[in-house]
């Protein structure tokens, strides 16, 4: 585990926009407790599943009552491919609605809306693996 000072350091480092604290879970992990309603922190956060601090890996866990740091979370972040889509749901708004109705959302890559990669439309997921796979929208 890193030194509590070099664990503060990296984290005033990361631009959270809101009040946060951090504190010992037990001997190999941290708590951190955002204090805010700022989504972007929780997404700058959780959106990376791994953290190099001091060259230790640090996983990130979404915090549950039956969180138990020792086990693999059934709660994952996965990019979802939509390929070969009609040019109209190409939207952010479009996809943003089929996000939705899959599971909670965190990104939308805007590249195929924009035109920088118009073949292939991708949201970013929190998925928990113990629901069904979705086969179809």
């Amino acid at each position: 585990m890193p030194k509590w000072e070099v664990i503060q350091q990296v984290f005033k480092g990361i631009g959270l926009f809101g009040a946060y604290n951090i504190r010992w879970f037990n001997y190999k992990h941290i708590l951190i407790n955002l204090l805010n309603e700022y989504e972007y922190d929780f997404k700058r956060i959780w959106g990376y599943q791994a953290w190099f601090i001091a060259n230790q890996k640090m996983e990130v866990f979404k915090w549950s009552l039956d969180l138990n740091p020792e086990k693999t979370p059934s709660i994952v972040l996965v990019w979802i491919s939509f390929p070969n889509l009609k040019l109209h749901l190409f939207e952010k708004s479009m996809l943003l609605a089929i996000a939705k109705s899959i599971e909670n959302l965190l990104y939308v890559n805007e590249s195929p809306a924009n035109g920088t990669k118009p073949s292939m439309a991708r949201v970013y997921v929190e998925y928990d693996c113990f629901n069904p796979l979705v086969d179809s929208i």
